[in-house]
């Protein structure tokens, strides 16, 4: 039974927002992915002892169409939220790189950019979302299971 705010009155509210994290946890890996796309983990990194504003930040991306430049502040809200990127907003209100966000830059020794790109990959992410239809099937693998084919074949 749902109560005048849109939550069950049986549960905690611990659990209606664990419940909401995980129903909405592909955001993250999408704008972690965009931000990689876009080049941004590379572009901090590039002046790593400064901060680089938003309308610098704009500039320097390559391939931005345009009329698209108003859902950057958006997407680095919420990489900022993710904990990709830090936002200074006593010294110019610009970005920098974090920790994670040092972990997404290409061509650095510790970076996990090709590997996390290789896991959202489509035929990556069918297999894992075919799990449920593979314990239900006759076949031998969940890939199988998505792609109608061993990985082999594939």
């Amino acid at each position: 039974m749902l109560n005048k705010n849109n939550i069950c009155a049986n549960q905690p509210p611990e659990a209606e927002a664990q419940s909401w994290d995980h129903i909405l946890s592909y955001l993250r890996p999408s704008c972690m992915k965009c931000a990689i796309q876009l080049g941004i983990p590379n572009i901090l990194h590039k002046n790593p002892n400064s901060i680089t504003s938003l309308s610098d930040l704009i500039a320097a991306l390559p391939n931005l169409n345009p009329s698209k430049t108003t859902f950057i502040p958006i997407l680095m809200r919420v990489l900022v939220d993710f904990g990709l990127f830090k936002y200074h907003h006593q010294q110019g209100d610009g970005y920098s790189l974090t920790s994670v966000g040092h972990l997404l830059v290409e061509n650095d020794l510790s970076s996990k950019r090709s590997f996390f790109l290789f896991a959202q990959h489509p035929v990556v992410l069918d297999t894992a979302a075919s799990v449920g239809d593979w314990l239900l099937d006759d076949l031998p693998t969940a890939f199988e299971t998505a792609h109608g084919k061993s990985h082999w074949d594939y």
